[in-house]
């Protein structure tokens, strides 16, 4: 796949502050005002508004309590859980499957590229 040159100039001058935060990659209100002493004067004045996607990438995941499963194993590596997966596109280093190891104990998981399933 080859990249695309974009000959559209972006209108600096009606852009709101809101779309140089989306287009500049969320980028805090904080460096966007920084960004517009010199290059984007008509922003200057713009408060930012609530932006659903920051609020959402700042909050906290949920660690769920471990249970205690009768049937887990006791010791790292007692028991590992293994799978070989042949995804529908071939990865950019060539490989047309992938293996993956769960350890049932500790959870923790190995995946492995394989070019071949032998």
């Amino acid at each position: 796949m080859q990249g695309r040159i974009c000959s559209r100039i972006a209108n600096v001058a009606t852009e709101s502050k809101d779309v140089w935060h989306r287009r500049l990659g969320h980028m805090s209100e904080k460096t966007l005002q920084m960004l517009a002493k010199n290059h984007l004067p008509n922003i200057k004045g713009q408060t930012l508004e609530s932006c659903t996607d920051c609020i959402y990438d700042k909050q906290c995941k949920v660690n769920f309590q471990r249970s205690d499963d009768p049937f887990r194993r006791q010791e790292v590596l007692e028991l590992v859980h293994t799978n070989v997966c042949a995804p529908s596109e071939k990865s950019l280093g060539g490989a047309y499957y992938f293996v993956t190891f769960i350890d049932d104990h500790s959870r923790r998981v190995w995946v492995y590229l394989m070019k071949t399933k032998d």
